[in-house]
């Protein structure tokens, strides 16, 4: 009976002391790696903008131990500048990888390369509990290596460990769109009041992002025609450097589509405007023109995503 109470004894004990004290390697529980873009972790996928940063935002109280970023490109054109800035040759793309691996930490012409594109790599991020990855500029240090066309997506994937052994995977994919895009018929440098007036000059704008502006700068050695162009603006501004806004000025609007050129709510948010004749346009300009005179025509198109091209067309008479 002695025996039986002492043994009791003991394993209430140490039952008392495991609930107390604990091991020494218990604490509080470490969270994994997480990843957001402006504060949120539903990251969507981004319209590509050359000059727009993609600040990716990686947490890790544990402590980064590797970092790697798998890309995946609509063509295989783009992976042969990434296999140049890939060291680890397992992690370049071939038959057997699909996918080029850049590992920011254990990869030194990685690092080197992203060190160039101001993104944190190597002993500068090895062990940090913090990251900021402007993602995009590694897309721009590629994407113009082929040709890009309006729906092709490219896909990061980030997988980040840490010192824990917890890890995180997850994606960011890129959508392209590309800019205005203008196409003349016939194409020249400058066009011959002279020999083309009767030629039916016709011009296409390709705005696969929809039209949103359009404004057209003209500048001319004749003034009877910059005054002209001036009696077709509504916006006052506008005047000091003759600039014909075609799809908010309705002054503008009305005055251009005289010339038989489509303005206003015929051309916003279209993604093609084709084969507008400039025959009208050309004629004024013949019968209105002196020998010696010259005039430029700025087409400024931007779209929805902010995009902008310009187009210079120019006509002259000797």
């Amino acid at each position: 009976m002695k025996k039986c109470s002492l043994a009791c004894f003991a394993f209430v004990a140490v039952l008392l002391l495991s609930a107390c004290g604990g091991s020494k390697e218990d604490g509080p529980i470490i969270p994994a790696p997480s990843m957001t873009l402006d504060g949120s972790s539903n990251i969507d996928t981004q319209e590509y903008f050359e000059d727009k940063a993609v600040p990716i935002k990686i947490d890790a109280p544990g402590k980064i131990a590797s970092f790697t970023i798998s890309v995946k490109a609509p063509d295989v054109i783009y992976y042969g500048v990434l296999n140049n800035m890939i060291g680890i040759a397992e992690n370049k793309y071939s038959s057997n990888v699909k996918e080029p691996v850049l590992d920011l930490i254990k990869d030194d012409k990685v690092a080197g390369e992203m060190t160039r594109l101001s993104i944190p790599s190597g002993a500068s991020l090895s062990g940090k509990t913090t990251a900021t990855v402007d993602v995009r500029k590694i897309l721009s240090s590629f994407i113009n290596s082929g040709n890009p066309e309006t729906g092709d997506e490219f896909t990061f994937t980030f997988t980040v460990s840490d010192e824990n052994e917890k890890s995180l995977k997850k994606a960011v994919t890129f959508h392209y769109t590309s800019g205005p895009l203008f196409t003349l018929n016939p194409d020249k440098a400058a066009y011959d009041l002279e020999t083309d007036a009767d030629k039916n000059l016709k011009i296409t704008i390709d705005v696969a992002g929809k039209l949103k502006g359009a404004k057209i700068q003209v500048t001319s050695t004749n003034t009877v025609f910059l005054s002209m162009v001036d009696a077709m603006i509504g916006v006052e501004a506008n005047k000091t450097n003759h600039i014909l806004d075609i799809v908010n000025d309705p002054v503008a609007v009305s005055g251009v589509k005289n010339f038989g050129i489509p303005t206003g709510t015929e051309i916003k948010g279209q993604t093609l405007i084709k084969d507008v004749s400039l025959l009208q346009l050309l004629s004024t300009l013949a019968a209105t023109s002196a020998s010696g005179s010259s005039h430029s025509f700025k087409l400024i198109i931007s779209d929805e995503n902010e995009r902008e091209k310009a187009q210079t067309v120019v006509f002259s008479k000797k």
